[in-house]
């Protein structure tokens, strides 16, 4: 197909969803009228092609996201999620005050309010990754979300869960080297995916978990006055589902280095006041040992973490799969595992100052 096309088809994409935009508002605000002017410019955040601003002539701007299945062009299947789960959830975090709250939805759109000046967390990264303040904020912010009743008389519904695109038999060939042996690999592979929780451990209660908490799907707001601190806000929640509390921190540090291709992980005093903060707001015991055992649990979630991201969306980035193969990320599980059991403080020690992919390579030096 020549360029030219291309960029035809997207003109008219962008031109339909524009219209789509418009229609919403005009069905769901009401203080836009048909004849109002809508002008709909893209974010650079939210769901990929689905969300976008919208600002109405004389009444402000808003937050919109597309529900329909077609417009949720990443995921060829439309949403891991009914749109109606996602409303819910949505509306739930924005009723907490973690994220925009909900204005008004119905089954193809859902329009919540446009905070000034939010940007997501990776425009800032140099500023976050320094500052633990920061880190005990957002650790904060997750941890309140975690406390969301989902299983209270008036719990949160919990939606079917649809999220299950992976289809790692026929990607984890491609990630391997020649010599091996897929069988091995897929052994390997699913005792990875089934090894044993850490009982006790804060990060493995069951909550609902964002499923895709990473530095695009939080922002932040500029801080008012000099003394001020930001605040943070949560969007994107088509992933959320009931798992173990620490995918969603494992997946926060992770991504850095994995999607956005950063070479730093966050350094132990960040990761140490994320785990603060996220044990205060769970009402948990915020000392040294809870705060070192959730840590370790994130680094005995990461390799499920970086095989996740090998194996779907990221098989386009070559980051992560150069410098640590399947056989690594099995390998380290396997360290991790015996660590766990053995309970041996010395192993969990270095993990924790290094976290495990930077611990497992120094050693292999």
């Amino acid at each position: 197909m020549s360029g030219k096309r291309n960029s035809e088809i997207v003109e008219k994409v962008d031109e339909s969803k524009s219209l789509a935009i418009k229609d919403a508002c005009v069905r769901l605000l009401t203080n836009c009228s048909k004849g109002v002017d809508v002008i709909v410019s893209p974010t650079q955040f939210g769901c990929n092609r689905a969300t976008f601003k919208a600002s109405v002539e004389g009444n402000g701007d808003y937050f919109v996201r597309l529900l329909n299945e077609g417009w949720i062009s990443r995921i060829a299947d439309g949403p891991y999620i009914p749109p109606s789960t996602l409303v819910q959830y949505t509306h739930a975090v924005g009723e907490a005050g973690l994220g925009p709250t909900v204005l008004a939805s119905d089954g193809q759109a859902m329009i919540q309010e446009w905070v000034e000046d939010m940007v997501p967390l990776l425009d800032n990264f140099d500023t976050i990754i320094d500052d633990a303040e920061h880190a005990v904020a957002i650790g904060a912010l997750l941890g309140r979300m975690h406390q969301l009743p989902v299983y209270a008389d008036k719990a949160i519904r919990v939606g079917p869960i649809c999220y299950t695109p992976w289809e790692f038999d026929k990607v984890l060939p491609g990630l391997c080297e020649q010599d091996q042996e897929l069988e091995n690999v897929l052994i390997e592979f699913d005792a990875l995916r089934t090894r044993p929780p850490l009982l006790g451990n804060p990060g493995s209660r069951l909550v609902l978990v964002h499923g895709d908490f990473h530095w695009l799907n939080v922002l932040m707001t500029k801080p008012k006055g000099k003394q001020g601190r930001p605040k943070f806000h949560i969007i994107d929640l088509e992933l959320c589902r009931i798992g173990i509390a620490v995918e969603d921190i494992a997946w926060f540090f992770s991504e850095v280095q994995m999607n956005h291709q950063r070479p730093e992980y966050p350094p132990l005093d960040f990761r140490l006041g994320f785990a603060r903060g996220y044990l205060q707001a769970c009402g948990l015991d915020d000392g040294k040992r809870l705060v070192n055992e959730l840590l370790f649990a994130v680094e005995y979630e990461r390799p499920w973490m970086m095989m996740l991201r090998m194996s779907t969306w990221g098989r386009r980035r070559e980051t992560l799969k150069k410098k640590c193969a399947p056989e690594g990320v099995f390998a380290i599980s396997r360290q991790l595992l015996a660590a766990a059991q053995a309970g041996n403080k010395s192993i969990k020690h270095g993990i924790l100052e290094q976290g495990v992919m930077e611990y497992t390579h120094a050693k292999a030096l």
